[in-house]
C-alpha cells in the first residue's frame, strides 16, 4: 500500500498541483507519507496481518537496519592483495565504468539544466577520482555522478554544486535524527 500510493502520488501530485510541487517536490512528500504509514502500520514492532487468506509478517527485521555506533561500521580495507593482477583489473574497471558514467551525467544534465557555462568535464572527473580513492582507502565504496538526483535538482531548480552537498547532507541528517529517536 505504501508503494502504491507513493507511486501513485509520484505520477499525479505534479500533474495536478504543478504550482506546489515545484515549491515542495514529489518525493519529498512521498518520503514524509512513508514515514508516517511505516509509524501508523507499526513497521517498528514485529506482528503478522492477513490480506487476500495469506498471512504476513513485518517489523523491525523487514527494515535497513543502521549500527547504534556508525564509527563501528568503518573498517579499513585489507591492502596485502593491491598490486596481484586481480585488484589491479577491477580498479582499473572501476575507474573506467565510473569515468564514462560521470562524464555521461554531467553532459546529460548540462543539456537538461540549459545553464551556461557548462560544467568542466574535468574537475568533475577529478574530484569523483579522489573522492573514490579516499573512500577506498577507508572501504568505501566507488561513487559517480548520480543522475536520477541531479535531474531532481535540475526540476527543483538548483543552479550550483551545492545542491549535491546538501541532498548528502540531508542524508546525513535524516540518518542522526532517526538515531537519536531510536
Amino acid at each position: 500500500l505504501i508503494g502504491l500510493l507513493s507511486i501513485g502520488l509520484m505520477v499525479l501530485y505534479p500533474k495536478y498541483a504543478p504550482k506546489l510541487s515545484k515549491k515542495v517536490p514529489a518525493p519529498i512528500i512521498v518520503i514524509a507519507l512513508a514515514i508516517f504509514l511505516g509509524y501508523e502500520f507499526g513497521l517498528l514492532r514485529s506482528h503478522a496481518y492477513s490480506f487476500m487468506h495469506e498471512k504476513f509478517t513485518v517489523g523491525p527485521k523487514m527494515l535497513v537496519s543502521i549500527p547504534s555506533d556508525i564509527l563501528s561500521s568503518f573498517h579499513l580495507p585489507d591492502f596485502s592483495r593491491a598490486l596481484e593482477f586481480v585488484s589491479i583489473k577491477h580498479a582499473i574497471i572501476f575507474a573506467l565504468v565510473a569515468s564514462i558514467e560521470s562524464a555521461l551525467t554531467v553532459k546529460a544534465i548540462d543539456s537538461l539544466a540549459k545553464i551556461r557555462p557548462a560544467s568542466n568535464v574535468n574537475k568533475d572527473l577529478i574530484a569523483t577520482g579522489i573522492a573514490n580513492t579516499l573512500a577506498g582507502m577507508v572501504g568505501g565504496i566507488p561513487m559517480i555522478a548520480e543522475s536520477v538526483r541531479s535531474r531532481a535538482n535540475v526540476d527543483s531548480g538548483a543552479r550550483s554544486y551545492f545542491s549535491n552537498m546538501f541532498h548528502g547532507l540531508f542524508l546525513l541528517g535524516d540518518l542522526v535524527v532517526y538515531k537519536l529517536n531510536t
